[in-house]
């Protein structure tokens, strides 16, 4: 049996690493070293993965402790780095730094500013060392929280994180609410905490969420879309990635009429209210206000036939990935989506897309049988 997604090797016990690192193929990803006790395990560790071309998961403790201010975090990362690189020659892109953070939930004036040290070191941490990545465990942000609170604050926290440059998180995707889905009044009470800027920031957080219940009926009982028309309903559930109901959204516009054909409904239906709503996500995601996994989500959602045509489908799918790509690669350029089995040419274009992640949402593109397809972005595709 093959193992598609690389492993994580997580063990104290440096012989027991060595023996999984020759026992497992492919890539691995270290968790983790630090420098809490001198460098003498770092230096094995790095040995072992400069051996095995392994990546490293490090931590910002050194001989003093967890590192609390951005500076230290800097601090600690920048020695780790010259251990990592400089000493044992690994490449800056196999070291992932984990910046640490403390839970604000404790009310302790000494960790009150611990979220925004956190933030400030990520991004002081990938501006000085050029080609490293970063990780951090989110939801220790809000341990000790209410369980009703804990997903706001969180998305919060993640959605500044990877403005400051996160690359990876440790958080349960099914409770992270996208950054621009999030009712002002609880954005303002989070970043509040987050950010320290009044002293009763964690009171009157509590005292919020203290009157919400975790799926109260009274959430429940409000329709958001009540009111609008069909098609107004149908972008909203494509932009906010609700697919309950865009089926029958779509039936309600092919069949009520007041177009010649089905077809030119279909195609109307197509130009002004699905693909803006697709690039609506795609401009969500080049500002940074949804992260890639909403924005896959969202493609999911318009894979929705407007007119029993497999076309369609495919096309609709196509563009959702094309927005994406061209807020990275540039206005300008033309993206070729080539044959199944091959690779996105927007891949080859530019190294952002050589992740794990693009590659991701490229693969989405690949059971497509399109032949060529040329489609620049903001261009309205008609069937």
């Amino acid at each position: 049996m093959g193992v598609d997604v690389p492993l994580v090797i997580d063990t104290t016990e440096l012989d027991v690493l060595e023996a999984a690192l020759k026992t497992t193929p492919g890539r691995c990803l270290i968790n983790s070293t630090h420098l809490e006790a001198g460098r003498l395990k770092a230096d094995s560790i790095f040995s072992f993965a400069k051996t095995h071309n392994a990546a490293v998961i490090v931590l910002t403790i050194d001989e003093n402790g967890m590192a609390r201010t951005a500076d230290r975090k800097l601090e600690v990362a920048r020695r780790i780095y010259d251990i990592a690189v400089n000493d044992h020659g690994l490449r800056p892109e196999a070291l992932v730094f984990d910046a640490l953070t403390f839970t604000l939930a404790t009310g302790d004036p000494e960790f009150a500013g611990s979220a925004m040290e956190t933030i400030a070191g990520i991004r002081l941490i990938k501006q000085s060392l050029p080609g490293v990545l970063t990780s951090l465990g989110v939801s220790n942000l809000s341990f000790g929280l209410a369980a009703q609170a804990r997903p706001v604050l969180n998305s919060i926290m993640l959605y500044h994180c990877v403005q400051a440059g996160l690359d990876m998180a440790i958080i349960n995707p099914a409770q992270v609410t996208s950054y621009a889905d999030i009712p002002d009044d609880e954005k303002e009470l989070s970043e509040d905490l987050i950010f320290n800027k009044r002293p009763d920031a964690l009171q009157r957080f509590i005292e919020h969420f203290e009157n919400v219940a975790p799926g109260s009926a009274q959430e429940a009982a409000i329709d958001p879309t009540e009111g609008m028309t069909p098609e107004q309903r149908l972008n909203w559930g494509i932009v906010h990635r609700h697919k309950e109901g865009v089926e029958a959204e779509i039936d309600e516009i092919i069949h009520r009429g007041g177009f010649p054909s089905q077809h030119e409904c279909a195609v109307h239906t197509l130009n002004t209210v699905l693909l803006p709503a697709m690039k609506e996500v795609g401009d969500k995601f080049g500002a940074g206000e949804l992260i890639l996994p909403f924005v896959l989500q969202e493609a999911g959602t318009d894979v929705i036939d407007v007119a029993d045509s497999p076309m369609a489908r495919m096309r609709m799918s196509a563009w959702a990935v094309c927005d994406v790509v061209q807020h990275k690669v540039g206005t300008e350029t033309t993206l070729h989506f080539p044959t199944r089995g091959a690779t996105c040419c927007a891949c080859r274009a530019t190294c952002w897309l050589r992740t794990p992640s693009a590659f991701a949402m490229c693969s989405s593109l690949w059971a497509i049988p399109l032949q060529l397809a040329i489609i620049p972005r903001r261009r309205i595709i008609t069937i």
